[in-house]
């Protein structure tokens, strides 16, 4: 009896815990000519620091410099500074949705890797 109970919680963790895992990455290009600020957020929102996303990545993206970000989702949105202003010039957040529109599709499509180029400003 102990063993069967032990078993079905096992069965109920195991789902649990394939959903914490990354289910692709986002990498980040930068071309700028200096290092500017990056936000990188999951969720439906166009503004990255939506309450409706979950943030992802904030910090410092070097001039050339390729940074891979864990995705849980089907959607991604980027904003970064310009190097005019590193710490205060945000662009506009871009919203990036590469595993195409859940909305309308009948079961989700898992998100796939993929890069995106910031605008090098």
């Amino acid at each position: 009896m102990r063993l069967r109970a032990a078993l079905f919680a096992t069965a109920l963790l195991v789902p649990a815990a394939a959903a914490a895992a990354p289910r692709a990455a986002v990498f980040i290009y930068s071309p700028a000519s200096s290092t500017v600020r990056l936000r990188v957020s999951e969720g439906p929102g166009a503004d990255c620091d939506s309450s409706l996303n979950s943030i992802r990545f904030e910090g410092q993206i070097h001039a050339g410099e390729t940074l891979r970000v864990p995705i849980f989702g089907p959607c991604v949105c980027a904003s970064s500074t310009s190097t005019s202003f590193p710490d205060t010039d945000w662009s506009a957040g871009q919203l990036y949705c590469p595993a195409g529109n859940l909305a309308i599709s009948r079961r989700p499509v898992a998100p796939r890797d993929f890069t995106i180029q910031l605008d090098g400003r």
